[in-house]
């Protein structure tokens, strides 16, 4: 078996996007699923969950598209073309902002890249947290090399701010309060953005209810397992599925872990009792690799598509 699962999250014009958001454009995404027919079989959730339990043998060379964070360029973009196509995704989805309207933090990171010049940014950053923590950054304590090899797609300084915030900053609350105050700074109105970046009750019902797709949990607040608790990480899980299930009447069956950085013992120590609990299937990692067998169907590993054929920096090619 070979299984390539491919993620993908902004859709849009890429000439819009020059640092913060890096969208793949209605055309390069064309491109790339054509290009993957031409040596793999798409396959659908069913397909998948089925092949877990031994019930059906995918074919030799099988591919799952997925999208991450119910975007809602998303619905607009890429859902058109996979009509037209026939091919099946999976699309996995936090729930904040549907019960609080309120925007997750990686989006208000990327905004904040997206709308304010790098250097101003860790400039007002760096005031913000002296602020709130009562002391000034230790840059030292992050290793700089790690930080640009895994922002391959950022600038050095870019990398390294988006380093500290999502893997070196440990408390959640404090990180948001940070984020928070500079987003309202560039950022007025938090519904209306929501709104505008935001797949709702309305697009993701439609994707639920047709042939082709499937909807995943990918926790409540788009939750770093890394940095939480067992007993928080679990909650974002159960929250994430009971929104789903008693707004939406879905019961997923999969989970795509936000970040992604899921190793085996991080699996058995904070995410195993949960997704047992809800009865789940499988769970995506980041971890770039061809899936050979289900010998652990919640560790299975995703491309991201800026890393395969007709990607920006295609290490990969199918």
């Amino acid at each position: 078996m070979n299984l390539l699962i491919i993620s993908y999250h902004y859709i849009g014009d890429e000439h819009k996007g020059q640092r913060g958001i890096y969208p793949i454009s209605q055309e390069r995404f064309l491109r790339q699923i054509d290009a993957i027919a031409k040596n793999w079989k798409f396959v659908s959730e069913d397909d998948l969950i089925l092949a877990i339990s031994d019930k059906l043998v995918l074919p030799e060379k099988s591919c799952i598209i997925t999208f991450d964070d119910a975007l809602l360029s998303q619905y607009e973009l890429a859902v058109p073309i996979l009509e037209k196509r026939g091919i099946p995704a999976i699309f996995f989805v936090s729930t904040r902002h549907i019960s609080e309207h309120k925007a997750y933090l990686v989006h208000k990171i990327h905004y904040l890249l997206h709308k304010v010049s790098i250097k101003e940014l860790i400039s007002e950053f760096e005031k913000s947290y002296q602020d709130v923590v009562n002391k000034p950054i230790d840059w030292s304590s992050m290793d700089s090399v790690r930080a640009t090899n895994y922002y391959l797609y950022d600038d050095a300084d870019t990398a390294r701010l988006k380093f500290f915030i999502n893997h070196i900053m440990s408390r959640k609350d404090i990180t948001e309060e940070i984020v928070d105050a500079l987003f309202i700074r560039y950022c007025s109105d938090e519904a209306n953005f929501c709104k505008s970046l935001y797949m709702f009750e309305k697009e993701i019902r439609l994707l639920h209810e047709h042939d082709l797709f499937s909807i995943g949990i990918h926790t409540h607040t788009h939750s770093n397992v890394v940095k939480e608790k067992k007993d928080v990480f679990i909650s974002e899980i159960v929250k994430n599925q009971n929104i789903l299930s008693e707004q939406l009447g879905i019961q997923s069956q999969g989970i795509a872990y936000p970040f992604g950085a899921v190793t085996r013992e991080l699996y058995e120590e904070k995410i195993e009792k949960g997704v047992e609990s809800l009865g789940l299937t499988y769970g995506l990692t980041t971890e770039e690799k061809i899936n050979k067998d289900f010998n652990n169907p919640f560790l299975l590993g995703r491309f991201n598509s800026e890393d395969i054929t007709h990607g920006k920096k295609p290490e990969f090619s199918v």
